[in-house]
C-alpha cells in the first residue's frame, strides 16, 4: 500500500490497517490552505551591522562580522535557537569576511580595509593573534580581502584580495606562513567556494580592469598544487557569491543579470541557468548536499529562494519574508542541521530552517504474533522521531530514528502522535490496527519491513523547536 503525502495538507495521518488484518497507512484527504509553510524562522535578534556569516556546523555556532572603525567584533548566534550567545570583541577593523576551521577551533577574520587578519580561538572566544597576509600592493594601495574559505583537510585558509589579484594562503602548518597564488594580472577575484570532498578551490572574478578575457570563474586543485584554469568565462557574467554541491561537485553561482543562479559541473560544462523572478536581485547562496536544495538570499525582494538540485524548481520561500529578513543578504549552513543562518541590511541575524515534512513511501502488513517493522521518514533524512501523546500497541516500540518495531501481542487500533523534529519540528497522528490472521502465507522468519512518513497533527502545525 503507498502512502502519499499531499503537500496541501497540513493533517495527514499514518493509519496503520490493512482490510481485515495487519500493519498499514493511509493518508485522508487534504484540508488546508495552499499556504502552509515549508519553512520558519527560527529566531531573530539586532546586531551592529552586520556582514558575512559562516557556521560551525559540529558546535552550531554562527559567527558573524559587526562592521566598525579600527576595531570591531564578531556576534555568536546558537543556530538551534536563533539566538545571540555573545560577543567576541577586539577583531581587526572594518571586517569583510569570515571562515572557521572546525578542526582547529579557529575562526579568520579578514578586513576589508589592510592586509591584517585576526585569528580567533573558537574555543574560548577570544583573538589568538594577527597575521599580515600583505602590507601594500605594488601600486602603494592597501590590500581589500573580499573572502576567505578553509580546506578542513590542510587546514589551509585561502584570502581573496580584491586589489592585487592574488589569493594569500595561511597555513597553520607552518606556523601561519603566508603565500600567494596570482590568479590574472588584471583579475579582481571577490568571492571563494571550496569543494572539500574533491580539492577544489574557486574564485569568482568580476574582472573590472581587462576587457580581453571577461568575467571568469577559476578552479585551482589546490592539494596537488595543480594550476589556475578556467572553466566558465562570459562577459554577460556578474557574480556574486559561490558554494558547491560536495555530492556532485558542480557549482552554484549567483548572479545579479538576467540568470540568477548559474549551476556549473567542475569540468566547466554549464548546466543551468535559472532567473528567479524579474525583479529578484540575488546575493548569498548556500547549498544544502543532504537536502538536493540551494538556497538564494533575494535582496530586493527580502525572503528565501529553494532551488532544487535535481530538477532546478524553483520556489519563493514567502513564509521568510519577515522584517527580520528584510533586505537578506549573506548565508550560511548548518550541514549537520539544514538551518540557514543569515544576516540583514536592516541590522536582524537570522536563523531559518525547513519543518521536516513527510514522504511518499510503500509500506507492508504485519499481524500479531509476528515481528514487524516499519520505518517512518520526513523529507529531511536528519530528522529524529519521538512518541509525543499516547502509548503504542503491546510490543512495539518507536526509535528515534523513525523504526516502529517488535511484535504485537492484541489485537485493538490505538491512535498515538509521534513529533518528527530537525530544527523545527513537526508532529504527526499514527493509528495502528492490529488485526488476527495472515492474509495469505507468511513466512514465520522473515519480519514485515518498510517506511512510512508523517503528516501533520489537526491543528498543531509546528510543536516546538
Amino acid at each position: 500500500m503507498k502512502l502519499q503525502y499531499r503537500r496541501r495538507a497540513v493533517t495527514a495521518s499514518l493509519a496503520v490497517a490493512a482490510a481485515a488484518v495487519g500493519l498499514a497507512v493511509t493518508a485522508p484527504a487534504a484540508h488546508a490552505s495552499p499556504e502552509d509553510p515549508t519553512h520558519g524562522v527560527v529566531g531573530s535578534y539586532s546586531a551592529t551591522q552586520p556582514g558575512d556569516i559562516v557556521v560551525d556546523s559540529a558546535t552550531h555556532r554562527g559567527y558573524i562580522t559587526q562592521y566598525g572603525g579600527p576595531t570591531s567584533s564578531l556576534s555568536v548566534v546558537d543556530t538551534n535557537t536563533g539566538k545571540s550567545v555573545g560577543t567576541i570583541d577586539g577583531v581587526v577593523g572594518y571586517p569583510s569576511a569570515l571562515a572557521v576551521d572546525s578542526g582547529l577551533g579557529r575562526a579568520y577574520v579578514s578586513s576589508s580595509y589592510g592586509g591584517a587578519i585576526s585569528i580567533v580561538d573558537t574555543k574560548t572566544g577570544k583573538v589568538e593573534k594577527t597575521v599580515t597576509l600583505s602590507e601594500k600592493n605594488p601600486d602603494g594601495s592597501r590590500p581589500q580581502i573580499n573572502d576567505v574559505v578553509v580546506d578542513p583537510t590542510t587546514h589551509r585558509a585561502y584570502f581573496s584580495d580584491y586589489k592585487s589579484g592574488n589569493i594569500r594562503v595561511v597555513d597553520p602548518n607552518a606556523a601561519d606562513a603566508v603565500s600567494s597564488i596570482l590568479v590574472h594580472k588584471s583579475a579582481t577575484p571577490t568571492k571563494l567556494a571550496f569543494d572539500s570532498v574533491r580539492g577544489f578551490l574557486y574564485i569568482a572574478d568580476t574582472n573590472f580592469f581587462d576587457e580581453n578575457y571577461g568575467r571568469t570563474l577559476w578552479q585551482a586543485d589546490v592539494r596537488k598544487g595543480g594550476a589556475l584554469k578556467s572553466i566558465v568565462r562570459a562577459d554577460n557574467l556578474y557574480p556574486v557569491d559561490v558554494d558547491v554541491d560536495t555530492n556532485t561537485g558542480n557549482i552554484y553561482m549567483t548572479d545579479t543579470r538576467a540568470t540568477n543562479l548559474w549551476a556549473i559541473t567542475p569540468a566547466g560544462a554549464v548546466l543551468s541557468k535559472t532567473t528567479l523572478s524579474p525583479t529578484a536581485i540575488p546575493n548569498g547562496v548556500v547549498v544544502d548536499a543532504a537536502a538536493g536544495i540551494a538556497y538564494v538570499a533575494d535582496v530586493m525582494n527580502g525572503h528565501l529562494w529553494s532551488v532544487d538540485l535535481t530538477t532546478r524548481a524553483t520556489t519563493a520561500l514567502t513564509d521568510t519574508k519577515v522584517p527580520a529578513l528584510e533586505k537578506v543578504k549573506n548565508l550560511a549552513l548548518d550541514t549537520s542541521t539544514g538551518a540557514i543562518a543569515s544576516t540583514t541590511n536592516g541590522g536582524k541575524v537570522t536563523v531559518v530552517a525547513a519543518y521536516p515534512l513527510p514522504a511518499t513511501v510503500e509500506l507492508p502488513a504485519a499481524q500479531v504474533g509476528k515481528a514487524y517493522s516499519q520505518k517512518l521518514t520526513a523529507a529531511d533524512a536528519r530528522a529524529t522521531f519521538a512518541l509525543t501523546s499516547g502509548t503504542l500497541p503491546g510490543g512495539l516500540s518507536l526509535a528515534q530514528d523513525g523504526t516502529i518495531s517488535g511484535t504485537p501481542t492484541a489485537v485493538g487500533s490505538v491512535t498515538v502522535e509521534v513529533t518528527a523534529k530537525s530544527v523545527l519540528s513537526r508532529a504527526s497522528s499514527v493509528t495502528i490496527v492490529v488485526s488476527e490472521g495472515p492474509v495469505g502465507p507468511v513466512d514465520p522468519g522473515n519480519p514485515g519491513t518498510g517506511t512510512g512518513s508523517l503528516g501533520n497533527l489537526p491543528g498543531l502545525g509546528s510543536l516546538g523547536r
